[in-house]
Order: structure tokens, then sequence, then C-alpha cells
């Protein structure tokens, strides 16, 4: 019985010290505040449960989380990564911005559990399904926009919900203000603000890519209080979430027709390279040694393609892809033995980037990102 309970006990400081994603670009200089602990943060380095991160002036990270959701953070923000559990048993992502600017792309638990995906920023809880979040964080106010999908903007006086290309603002103790539009131009003037640039011989504007310089930085005496609020779990708020919505790939195809128009074409292809670890991050994908094929149907909304790669290691990896691509652009698909999402990017749709995780035969596990570039006729 003793040995039956320490067993338990092991796996379960395992489990809670498990690496639930890593740090995928950052310009400039942030921190990962863990057990009292100070860490400059280094490429490639792992985020666990509880870490608070702190990024400083003219400073933008991402971090891609295990089951591909995107955090970005812009200058001078504090991000906790409250819970994240991403099991076949459970899946819960909590996350809580006290200050400063981030974007979320939500990855599966999003699409699978979306009352259990939850963004707690200092005045409001933000509830989403398969979508984009765009916000400024302050004290007494923060000012949130969801740039694709829908999402649901709630605080202790009341709550509302937003479509895509719409805003709200939040002040301390009070209702989120009404829907309002918020222009194209100032939702792509927050991106920049947020969004790391990242230095890849395939695309210098994409949503996520692992090929990157980071500058470790030195370690000072600053103190960060913790004064994280209480996450919201009324039942009022899980069922808005759960009323979001089914996922976008169910719309009519009708709704496809701005992606054709920007296009030009009702069926496209993309082709590029891959970015990632096998293992480990001391085992890189050999980019020159990679391909990815993505062929979309803007008629029916399907994708299909296929995907290889080999590390540094020599581990191989092949497999074929089918999935969907919803309205505004954004993608999932399935592979033989893993999953990916992405998005369509660019003016006229050139771009087709995202991220993956997945096995080969001989259990090896990759993840990583992708970066291609539309074919030309």
């Amino acid at each position: 019985m003793l040995k039956r309970l320490t067993i338990l006990i092991f796996l379960s400081i395992n489990f809670l010290y498990a690496s639930v994603g890593k740090i995928t670009a950052i310009n400039g200089k942030a921190y990962i505040i863990r057990s009292d602990k100070k860490i400059s943060i280094k490429d490639g380095a792992e985020i666990e449960s509880n870490d608070t991160i702190q990024t400083l002036n003219s400073t933008k990270l991402q971090i891609l989380f295990n089951d591909n959701t995107i955090i970005s953070l812009g200058q001078k923000s504090i991000f906790k990564i409250e819970e994240f559990i991403n099991t076949n048993r459970k899946k819960s992502a909590r996350f809580h911005i006290k200050r400063g600017l981030f974007k979320s792309i939500t990855g599966k638990i999003g699409h699978i559990a979306p009352k259990n995906f939850v963004l707690k920023t200092a005045n409001a809880t933000i509830g989403v399904r398969g979508t984009t979040v765009i916000a400024k964080v302050s004290k007494d106010l923060d000012e949130i926009i969801c740039s694709s999908g829908k999402i649901v903007v709630s605080s202790n006086r009341g709550y509302v919900f937003l479509n895509r290309g719409e805003g709200t603002s939040v002040r301390r103790s009070k209702a989120p203000t009404p829907a309002k539009n918020v222009s194209t131009s100032t939702i792509i003037d927050l991106k920049k603000s947020v969004e790391p640039q990242v230095k890849t011989d395939i695309d210098t504007n994409n949503e996520i890519a692992n090929d990157r310089t980071i500058k470790t930085i030195s370690n000072t005496d600053d103190k960060i209080k913790e004064d994280w609020g209480e996450w919201s779990s009324s039942d009022k708020i899980e069922k808005e979430i759960k009323d979001i919505g089914t996922p976008e790939d169910n719309k009519p195809k009708s709704e496809l027709s701005h992606l054709r128009e920007l296009i030009g074409a009702s069926k496209t292809s993309y082709s590029g390279k891959i970015s990632g670890f096998v293992d480990s991050r001391d085992n890189k994908i050999v980019e020159d040694k990679s391909s990815i094929n993505l062929d979309f149907d803007l008629g029916d909304g399907t994708l299909n393609g296929d995907m290889k790669f080999s590390s540094q290691k020599g581990q191989q990896f092949q497999s074929d892809l089918k999935g969907r691509v919803d309205r505004y652009g954004q993608f999932e698909f399935d592979l033989n033995r893993g999953d990916g999402a992405g998005e369509l990017k660019g003016e006229h749709l050139e771009h087709a980037n995202g991220s993956f995780s997945m096995e080969n035969q001989n259990q090896n596990r990759a993840y990583g990102t992708f970066n291609t570039s539309r074919n030309k006729k």
C-alpha cells in the first residue's frame, strides 16, 4: 500500500511540473516567474502550469501550448497560467492576464471543451469557442476585440456577445459596453503591437514559426506581487459560453464566397516547409528535408494534403491530412497520428500557416509549425 501511495505521489508531482507549452518567438526581454524564482526566457523555453510570464519594455513574445493554443504578449504584460490540462480525461485552460497586450488563438481545448477555456483579465472574463481575441488590459479598463469567431465577455455586472470585428470596453466594477464595430486598421495595429517578428526564409509575416533568435537577459531584483482575481464559475456564464454555437466548419457553402473572391478561385493549393522538434528541443526538424502541401476546396470547405519531414536524429514522419476550413479562413486537420490547425493569411490569402503535433510508428512525438505560400498557376 505504501509503495502504491509513493508511486501515485511521484506521478502527481511529475504531472504538476510537466511542460504545457513552449516559447516559440520573442523580441526583447521577458521572464518566467516560477516558485518564487525568476528565470530569463531562452529559445524554446518550456512553460508549466502556474507559471507567470512578465514582458519588459518593447518586448513581444509568443507561446504555443500543447493543444495548439497560441498566446501572444506585448510589452509590459503580466500573464499567468492558472491551469492547463490536456488529457483524455480532462481538458481545461484557465489563463489570467493582469495587464498589457495579448492575443489568443484557441486550440483544441477551445473547440472540444469551450466552457473549460477561460481568459480572465483585470476586469472581465472571456469565454471563447474556436476564435481569436485581442485585448489591451489595465487595472481600471479592458478593451477587448473579437477578430474571428464569437466570444462572450462578462463581469459581475453583466455580459455581452461579440462577433467577428466587434469590440467592447469593460471598466472596473462595470458591465461591458454594447458591442461596437472595430475598424480593420485598428485590429491590424493591435496585432503589430503584440505579434513578435520571426526570422524565417519562408514568410516574415506568419502567425507562428520556430526559427528565431532569443537573447538571454540578465537577472534583476524586480518583484511581482500576486493579486490574481477569482475565476468566475457561475452557471449562467458557463451557459452563455455553451450557447455560442456550433463550429464554423458546418456553415453553409455560400459563406465561403468571400474567401473565393480574395483568391479568385474556388480551389487553391499551398506548399511550404516545417519547423519544430521531435521528442525534445535538442532534436530539431530538418527544414530542408521537410514539405507540406495543402489543397483547399472553397466550394465545400474541405482540405486535403500531405506532410513529411525528418529530424536531426533521423526519425522519419509522413502523413496524409484531411480537414475543413471555415468562412474566416481558419482551418483544422487530422493526421494519421495527430492533428493541426492554421489560418489563411495575407491580403489575397497568399499564405496558409499554422501548427501541428503528431507521432510516427515508433511513437516519436513531433510538434512544430508550418509556413506555406500559395502555388502559382
